[in-house]
């Protein structure tokens, strides 16, 4: 109870500080509440890209000219085709 009327007292006494810091809070707090709402609206079109959009590759070496025969390492394509945001169409390796 103490603590309240003391809170209370100082809020009275310095009212221009504590109108700063309320503002300062609520600026804070809006800004999160933007920021928090652009990480879910970024995370949505992140899970609907792949529906969106087709994207093909193939595997060359650097300067592109062979694209068979290469010698990749059988765990990384295994964690490739493990992925589930990949999706192999018309080829078998």
């Amino acid at each position: 109870m103490r603590l309240l009327r003391q809170c209370a007292r100082s809020i009275c006494r310095n009212k221009s500080k504590s109108l700063l810091s309320v503002s300062i809070c609520m600026v804070a707090v809006l800004f999160l509440n933007i920021y928090i709402g652009n990480l879910a609206d970024c995370q949505q079109q992140f899970e609907k890209l792949p529906k969106t959009f087709t994207v093909t590759a193939r595997v060359t070496n650097p300067n592109g000219s062979q694209d068979a025969g290469l010698e990749i390492p059988s765990d990384s394509v295994f964690r490739v085709f493990l992925s589930r945001r990949i999706e192999c169409r018309g080829e078998k390796f």
